[in-house]
């Protein structure tokens, strides 16, 4: 969908190319003329480096950072877009479910500065994004005519060596007690909406699954399942419309 809206609005045609470890969206993108390589990102080179490469919410997936910061490296001669979600936002939200097992590393600005030097890359733009309970976007160059922006770069090394992690174990600690009890003293049904990886681990925190009657979510591959953890079952949308809970 990125790539289908860089064209729509480019005006020219352009030169597109999709890196995915997944099979399942090959014939999408042979549809809409989209390169498809079904390899992992850092096993292979582009016969032209890339004028652009932008990479959202998969850089924390990878076991291995470095071979992925190879592959941008040889492969870019212009800007990198990298969006994850900021673990600092993470922890200063309480977000605890935001560790699950697609998430191998929780990056902050600080490691990732020195990690970018190594690889020829400058950071020159940083902004948030509410995406994910709270995205960086960094944008980064290795172009020798891109500076790096010093000032945005000190302003989150401040407020990352500032901020006190230490204390995250009580507040997720009380945070699951609260909640737990909140909802148990709920008086009358209760469904939940979204099977998403976050919610299971919420759920499972919490120990709340014989007060809740079912699951709903929209993906077709998840319904009439069941959630991990628990006996709750996944239903359409449909079911919740019919059988609507009191909570």
């Amino acid at each position: 969908a990125l790539l289908k809206a860089f064209q729509e609005t480019a005006g020219y045609k352009l030169n597109l190319t999709n890196v995915d470890a997944s099979s399942s969206f090959i014939e999408e993108n042979e549809k809409f003329g989209i390169k498809y390589y079904n390899k992992y990102w850092g096993d292979f080179a582009l016969q032209n480096k890339a004028d652009l490469i932008v990479s959202t919410n998969v850089f924390q997936h990878n076991p291995n950072y470095r071979r992925f910061l190879d592959g941008i490296s040889k492969n870019l001669d212009g800007r990198w877009i990298l969006e994850f979600p900021y673990f600092l936002e993470t922890v200063k939200t309480n977000q605890f479910d935001q560790i699950y097992h697609e998430h191998v590393y929780y990056w902050l600005v600080t490691p990732l500065v020195k990690l970018f030097k190594e690889y020829g890359l400058k950071i020159i733009d940083i902004s948030e994004q509410s995406i994910h309970g709270g995205s960086l976007r960094i944008v980064s160059s290795n172009r020798e005519e891109d500076q790096e922006n010093q000032d945005i770069i000190n302003n989150y090394l401040r407020l990352e060596s500032e901020f006190n992690f230490d204390k995250w174990a009580v507040d997720i600690e009380n945070k699951i007690k609260s909640d737990k009890e909140f909802i148990n003293n709920l008086k009358g049904s209760i469904a939940v909406f979204g099977a998403a990886a976050k919610g299971c681990v919420y759920l499972n925190c919490l120990e709340i699954q014989d007060k809740i009657s079912y699951m709903v979510d929209d993906t077709l591959e998840k319904q009439s399942k069941y959630s991990p953890g628990s006996t709750l079952k996944i239903m359409n949308r449909e079911f919740l419309l019919k059988n609507q809970p009191d909570y």
